[in-house]
């Protein structure tokens, strides 16, 4: 199986002046917790209550330093509302979390952390699918594929719909049938005054065109949305791999190759060097899914192998049904879908936590020439360093994503060929500079790759080192979100260092 992000959780970097921003009450030294237990179902969890700290744990331990006044568990929409009044009239700031997947660690905070993973139940209901913002992707595939049914959504097992929905949704399924947002046919939002409303085309149609690609934490707390599922079957799952001497052959014949083929096919490009200590070349894997005809999908592969000019080491396209296949690139093949989430989520639960992780990226609307390619496979191994895992993967885009107009959501990157990032994983953390060496690396194949892309970045994948963000994420869809923003929270009441 390809490393992460393509397999289960991968999540990225905050660093130290990011975390000071992250504020606690802004007044009030004495709060009465017990009024907020009172007023809702679910659990307020202080510091020294049981079961606080796992509360309190993102998926990355490089997180475990902050300690929030409160975690504050919900059950329903009401005790969002509940917490929502309560951190207002008592100054306190908060953060949402669903999943615990920010990649720039942006679910936790010094404050109030509103909890909403357990909103999570999932109705699948003819063409529609209802699914709470805390309900975790495996949770929501293993649901709709009792049906034949999917909705296009991610990588990970246990990323929330909270954060993913809201800010694309980049997955097997989105050259096929589009971005997540693509399929969202309404939202059910708690806004800063308490209120909880549903936005689709005839209601708050301004907050709906938002809420697709505006990103989580920005307008409203999401606690569930109704999805446009598609049918799946079979699909064709391969693996190529090349030596390393073939990749700046085999990165051009795919960028010319992915982004322009039909539909069915998905792809991705995994770079990856387990030891980035300089011992051994990194191994080169391309690797996707093929939603027609098996027959059509290995003439479409064999057309790769002849755009590289060289033969593959090896080759592997297997029909799959659609269960083992995705199971399988959540990097739980053989897993069953209670044991595919985080340690404690369940009695059954197989995932760890991860101790560090640091991931920088862009989307890339053009051909990079062969000149570019070769800077941006020498990143992954300058600055060797023993301890590191470091990968660099492409995503094709292209197909049904792009065929939707930059301005019909607020998703706006519809012209990209393709994203591609660097990610550093240290597990365990190497004691000695091993943070800063990370980051220091990822900075600097950053750099390379900023020479390049298309000055656009992925919202789903916060980059806290991001100089122009705002344009980054959001692009000509910018002064809109604004607008939407000040009409939903002027106040700015959801507010964290990359809001709108």
């Amino acid at each position: 199986m390809l490393s992460k992000p393509f397999g289960r959780c991968h999540v990225g970097n905050t660093p130290t002046d990011v975390r000071r921003a992250r504020g606690g009450a802004v007044h009030s030294a004495h709060v009465d917790w017990d009024a907020l237990r009172r007023g809702m179902e679910g659990d307020v969890l202080l510091p020294g209550d049981s079961g606080y700290d796992r509360a309190r744990g993102l998926v990355l331990k490089q997180f475990d330093d902050i300690r929030p006044r409160a975690v504050v568990r919900c059950r329903s929409a009401e005790d969002v509302a509940e917490a929502v009044g309560f951190a207002r009239s008592h100054g306190i700031r908060c953060v949402v979390r669903s999943g615990g997947h920010s990649f720039a660690g942006y679910s936790t905070g010094a404050g109030m952390v509103i909890d909403v993973s357990g909103l999570h139940r999932i109705e699948v209901a003819g063409d529609v699918v209802r699914a709470g913002a805390g309900a975790q992707l495996v949770d929501l595939y293993d649901a709709t594929l009792r049906h034949s049914l999917a909705v296009p959504t991610g990588w990970c097992p246990t990323v929330a719909l909270g954060g993913l929905a809201l800010g694309g949704g980049i997955g097997l399924e989105t050259r096929k049938h589009g971005f997540t947002v693509d399929h969202v046919l309404s939202a059910t939002l708690v806004l800063a005054d308490g209120r909880t409303v549903t936005c689709d085309e005839h209601r708050h149609p301004d907050l709906y065109w938002a809420v697709r690609g505006g990103g989580g934490g920005n307008f409203g707390i999401a606690v569930e949305f109704a999805f446009r599922p598609v049918p799946v079957g079979d699909l064709l799952d391969y693996r190529l791999t090349w030596p390393w001497e073939d990749a700046t052959a085999v990165v051009d014949a795919w960028q010319r190759w992915a982004p322009d083929a039909p539909d069915d096919l998905a792809s991705v490009i995994n770079i990856g060097v387990e030891d980035a200590g300089g011992g051994s070349a990194p191994d080169l894997t391309v690797a996707g899914v093929w939603h027609g005809e098996p027959a059509a999908g290995e003439r479409l592969l064999r057309e790769l192998t002849d755009r590289v000019g060289r033969a593959p080491a090896s080759w592997s396209a297997t029909v799959r049904d659609y269960r083992a296949t995705i199971m399988d690139w959540f990097d739980c093949d053989g897993f069953t879908p209670a044991e595919a989430h985080l340690v404690g989520h369940n009695p059954a639960a197989r995932i760890e936590r991860y101790a560090f992780s640091v991931s920088r990226g862009g989307f890339f609307d053009s051909v990079v020439p062969a000149a570019g390619l070769k800077e941006l496979l020498a990143a992954v191994t300058d600055r060797p360093f023993a301890g590191q895992r470091r990968d660099l993967n492409f995503i094709a885009l292209g197909g049904a994503g792009n065929r939707v107009a930059p301005d019909a959501t607020a998703f706006v990157h519809r012209g990209s060929r393709f994203y591609a990032g660097y990610s550093a994983d240290m597990d365990p953390v190497v004691p000695e500079h091993g943070p800063q060496a990370a980051r220091a690396w990822i900075d600097g194949a950053f750099g390379t790759l900023s020479r390049w892309w298309s000055g656009r970045s992925y919202q789903n994948f916060m980059d806290s080192r991001l100089a122009d963000w705002r344009r980054a994420y959001y692009g000509e869809n910018l002064a809109r979100l604004q607008r939407v923003k000040q009409r939903y929270d002027a106040e700015r009441f959801f507010d964290f260092p990359q809001a709108i």
